[in-house]
């Protein structure tokens, strides 16, 4: 499962949809997200994730944060992005602004579209997609706004009740 902790994530798209629960027409807000994660990282995607895709590579390479410089060379070099198909509900999404009490945290989200674009040397795009149904048009409007500042600090993780 996707899990992510105070990331700074690069904010590609805002997509505004409506859709139909029932009788009632909801909005939804697409948010389109990709970050470069070193390879220890992809352990919070999926199990065996950095031994699957990555190798003891032939040249060292200076220790940077969060890369296993034991494993830094692709086992499949031209392995350019691999898709996962599972769809994550209930999750808990946080924009970071700032400090507690700044922050905007939404919950029962769906988080999906999520890829792995590997690279040699120990670092990862990884994409994704945060479906969240605003509460308000305040809250609508901040994350249609997200887009002009591009680089956002967030999280992912299930909600509190689906953890335990």
């Amino acid at each position: 499962m996707l899990e992510i902790f105070e990331r700074k994530c690069k904010l590609r798209s805002a997509n505004n949809k409506r859709e139909i629960h029932g009788d009632e027409n909801v909005l939804a807000i697409y948010l389109s997200f990709e970050w470069i994660a070193p390879n220890t990282e992809l352990e919070r995607i999926g199990r065996g994730l950095l031994a699957a895709l990555y190798r003891k590579g032939d040249v060292p390479v200076e220790d940077l944060p969060g890369i296993d410089a034991k494993l830094t060379a692709l086992k499949f070099p031209t392995l350019t992005v691999l898709t996962f198909e599972d769809k994550h509900e209930h999750m808990a999404f946080t924009i970071h602004q700032g400090g507690p009490g700044h922050d905007l945290t939404l919950d029962e989200c769906l988080v999906d579209c999520v890829s792995i674009g590997p690279k040699d040397g120990g670092t990862s795009t990884v994409r994704f997609r945060v479906r969240t149904h605003p509460k308000d048009s305040k809250t609508a409007g901040m994350l249609c706004n997200l887009l002009v500042n591009g680089d956002i600090t967030v999280s992912v993780a299930a909600m509190e009740s689906e953890a335990a």
